[in-house]
């Protein structure tokens, strides 16, 4: 088994979900969860937080979220469900504990991709 997939299903992904099933191959599945992590949403949501900013902070939760359901990728399924619940509730200590756990998840999701 490919090393980097060893180390996403470490992470929590589901590498033999109906994502992977649809691409089929090793190289194009970690290439397009290489495009997911680098995509600039993570960083913008962080951005629209601190700024609280909450609508636009929500509108890229969701975004977010929609995303790590479809490449199949539970840790960050969850904790986008979780902060965007916080956001729509305007719910600043709840937001604040998301966004901490959201990133802790998003760098350890990065560095499986990275075989780290």
């Amino acid at each position: 088994m490919n090393a980097i997939i060893e180390k996403l299903n470490e992470f929590g992904a589901v590498t033999d979900g109906n994502f992977y099933g649809k691409i089929g191959s090793d190289e194009l599945y970690i290439a397009s969860l290489d495009a997911f992590a680098l995509d600039d949403c993570p960083e913008m949501l962080c951005n629209a937080v601190t700024k609280q900013d909450f609508k636009i902070a929500y509108k890229l939760c969701s975004s977010l979220l929609k995303s790590a359901e479809e490449f199949d990728l539970p840790p960050l399924v969850n904790i986008t469900f979780s902060l965007s619940e916080a956001l729509k509730n305007e719910n600043i200590t709840e937001i604040n504990e998301c966004m901490s756990k959201f990133k802790d998840i998003f760098n350890r999701f990065t560095a499986a991709l990275n075989n780290n």
